[in-house]
């Protein structure tokens, strides 16, 4: 994109991490680099999917932007500017939630890794649970049916026996679900707390509403009133992960995919416990190049979540919602001019806007809006281990979905990479970060002996 002809790049703020730990399910079923559908392979996700060493918010403040740029690996003639942004801490304790599971009980979740996982990830999330919280079961098959409603926290037998009480069977009518589930989420509903429903599913709805058009505008008009709709994704061969991502989009939630209880514990730590709390909504991202620093640049993933610039400042396009202490990663491929080049001089190569509705204890507020400056003292021949490891998750990315951009890219150079950003003392997240080494390595042995068959659930 030429900075001179479209200098902004607008977004919308995304959370989910669905496509990574889809992405690990197929190659560990034997997927490689190139066999799987480009469409299951969403760069921002598998970059968000991992912890960084990120700058926290100064005092006052609800966002801190960390900015690293180096030799762009892959493109000789570009640079890499990797975007870290941090959302503050929540000013006061996590307030109550009220959180209504809607389980896919349907009969094409009867395999193990459907439903059984299912119900002990459903575990894991509700022993974090405090007596001010309040949960609610609905099930949805051919049939739906309010299982559990309003439960203190601190019940465990109630709810977990309304969770081991789960059995697999019939059609699915997810519109049917959901309607039940948005109506007990309001039943529910706890003023000034967070209310939140949480889809379990294979997104294999055959019953009632099934498009993804459908679903979008279904979700968007129950929208209004003040739920969250996130969404966890289980099984493989008929697993629906265009609707799964399409649902949580326009829910004002995040999506994950669920691979065993392990996976189900990380998300939940990270995005449902109690002190996951919705801080900002409605977060967009302008981001506009100088064109007397930058020739062109490339926003790389995010392709579902970008915005028309004038939607920037209006606050009737929604966005997405991030919670305290979240991490975003935007990373772009730039094209430096000679201006931008030279090393010293301390005009910035780009200012990124983040524009957000205040949410939780700050609801009501107007909108805000904060800006950070990047140029040159981003640069680093050396950029630092969080850098390595974004450079590696885009080539592994680009690797996999046969990009036209993949350059010299190679899964020895994206392992390397990897490799590095796990190797220091102080590396965040360091037991992911070789996981990533070595499922890098697996997609390129199952690449060599690939069979014809693309992997696409």
């Amino acid at each position: 994109m030429s900075a001179a002809e479209q200098p902004l790049s607008t977004l919308s703020a995304d959370a989910d991490t669905a496509s990574y730990a889809n992405l690990r399910r197929l190659v560990r079923s034997g997927a490689g680099l190139g066999t799987i559908d480009p469409g299951a392979v969403r760069i921002e996700e598998m970059l968000n999917y991992f912890d960084y060493d990120y700058a926290a918010p100064a005092e006052g403040e609800d966002f801190a932007l960390t900015a690293r740029a180096g030799a762009c690996p892959w493109n000789a003639e570009s640079e890499l500017v990797v975007l870290g942004l941090t959302v503050g801490q929540a000013a006061t304790e996590a307030p109550p939630t009220s959180l209504v599971l809607l389980v896919d009980v349907s009969g094409s979740m009867g395999d193990a890794e459907k439903l059984p996982l299912l119900k002990e990830s459903m575990v894991r999330i509700v022993k974090g649970l405090r007596a001010e919280d309040r949960v609610s079961i609905v099930t949805y098959s051919g049939v739906e049916e309010v299982v559990l409603k309003g439960a203190s926290g601190d019940d465990a037998e109630a709810i977990l026996g309304a969770i081991n009480g789960l059995e697999a069977a019939g059609s699915t009518n997810g519109e049917a679900g959901l309607s039940m589930a948005y109506r007990v989420a309001e039943e529910t509903h706890i003023e000034g707390g967070v209310n939140r429903i949480v889809m379990a599913s294979d997104g294999d709805l055959n019953v009632g509403i099934s498009s993804e058009e459908e679903l979008n505008a279904f979700v968007s008009e129950k929208r209004g009133q003040g739920t969250y709709l996130s969404v966890l994704g289980f099984g493989s061969g008929n697993y629906q992960d265009a609707k799964m991502e399409t649902l949580a989009d326009h829910g004002d939630g995040s999506y994950h995919y669920i691979d065993s209880a392990d996976e189900a514990a990380r998300v939940y730590e990270r995005f449902l416990a109690a002190g996951a709390v919705p801080v900002a909504d409605d977060v967009k991202l302008q981001v506009e190049f100088d064109p007397r620093m930058v020739e062109s640049y490339r926003l790389i993933g995010y392709a579902n979540r970008t915005m028309a610039d004038e939607d920037f400042r209006n606050d009737g396009a929604d966005a997405g919602e991030l919670c305290a202490g979240a991490e975003l990663t935007v990373a772009y491929e730039v094209v430096l001019t000679d201006e931008g080049r030279r090393r010293e001089g301390d005009e910035p190569w780009l200012t990124c806007a983040v524009r957000y509705q205040p949410a939780g204890e700050r609801a009501g507020e107007a909108p805000a809006e904060q800006r950070f400056a990047v140029g040159r003292e981003s640069w680093s021949a050396e950029p630092g281990d969080d850098w390595s490891l974004a450079a590696a998750v885009i080539e592994f990315g680009m690797l996999v979905r046969g990009s036209e951009f993949v350059g010299t890219a190679t899964a020895d150079g994206a392992a390397a990479l990897a490799e590095n950003s796990a190797s220091a003392l102080d590396a965040t997240d360091r037991t992911a970060r070789r996981e990533l080494v070595d499922l890098i390595r697996q997609a390129s042995r199952n690449a060599a002996a690939f069979d014809g068959v693309v992997a696409a659930s």
